[in-house]
């Protein structure tokens, strides 16, 4: 993806998943051309099936994605939900890729079937959260549709997580299930325990197999949240003790009530500056 900076290759010991007309099935590990010891554009993969074999062939990329028996169709996959970040590229184990062959040399051109987030660390991070504001299942399991697109099943999660050390200025990216964001989304930038939330949530947002760019990430780790995306955080943050200022408490003072209500963390609540106490249902 020249436009993206993105570019695909296979690396030594790759592995997929190869299924037949009849529901064979066989894994297959990379060799790369000679001359490339660690990734290549390119790559063969040996695979053997048991007599009777016929077309047409579909691989499946990553193997670890899948599970699957032998006389049985592939219909679904599993996406990680807790990705490691790469500068200038992904968690290879997120990507989902396939192909069809009817040759029975088996030559496969792979396709890449889930979207991509791309954006810039606006400094040091070790933690970035996407969720989409409607709560979209964007990874987890996912089913394969007739024409080899994903879908997220019902029990998909409605949360990524990349969790890492990340370097201010450098490129990374999150992989998820293709998705129509109604009310947009957020990511929740985090540092040890300091966080800062970009929130997306003024025009449907559509991720086909595609990358999109998110630009002006806040550079300052503020602690604040918006009563729309208070609820999203703490469940993130289930069992533990997170302190959070709500910037629009004042305008939203019930819906944050209720939400520290019903909350499955600890909370520390700090007023916005300027604003020195919150009365019952101001």
């Amino acid at each position: 993806d020249a436009e993206n900076g993105l570019k695909l290759v296979f690396q030594k010991n790759d592995q997929i998943l190869i299924q037949d007309g009849n529901q064979g099935l066989t894994e297959a590990t990379a060799t790369l051309p000679e001359g490339n010891t660690e990734t290549s554009p390119t790559c063969s993969f040996t695979a053997t099936f048991s007599d009777g074999t016929i077309g047409a062939y579909t691989a499946f990329y990553p193997q670890s994605a899948y599970t699957a028996n032998v006389g049985e169709q592939i219909s679904a996959g599993n996406m990680k939900a807790e990705q490691t970040p790469y500068a200038d590229t992904f968690d290879p184990e997120a990507h989902i890729m396939t192909a069809t062959s009817e040759s029975s040399q088996m030559c496969f051109q792979f396709q890449t079937r889930n979207a991509f987030l791309k954006f810039t660390a606006p400094c040091a991070l070790d933690k970035v959260i996407l969720r989409g504001n409607n709560d979209e299942k964007i990874a987890g399991d996912f089913t394969i549709e007739s024409d080899g697109s994903i879908k997220a099943a019902s029990g998909a999660s409605s949360v990524i997580t990349l969790s890492g050390d990340m370097m201010e200025g450098k490129v990374y990216y999150i992989a998820l299930i293709p998705k129509v964001f109604e009310n947009g989304l957020t990511l929740t930038l985090y540092n040890g325990d300091q966080f800062a939330q970009y929130s997306v949530d003024t025009k449907v947002i559509t991720l086909a197999n595609q990358v999109r760019t998110f630009n002006a990430l806040p550079t300052e780790l503020d602690n604040k949240s918006t009563a729309k995306n208070l609820v999203g955080y703490l469940f993130d943050h289930a069992g533990e003790t997170v302190t959070v200022c709500v910037s629009d408490i004042a305008e939203h003072w019930e819906d944050v009530h209720e939400a520290l209500s019903d909350s499955p963390a600890y909370v520390n609540l700090i007023l916005p500056d300027g604003l020195e106490t919150i009365e019952e249902g101001a």
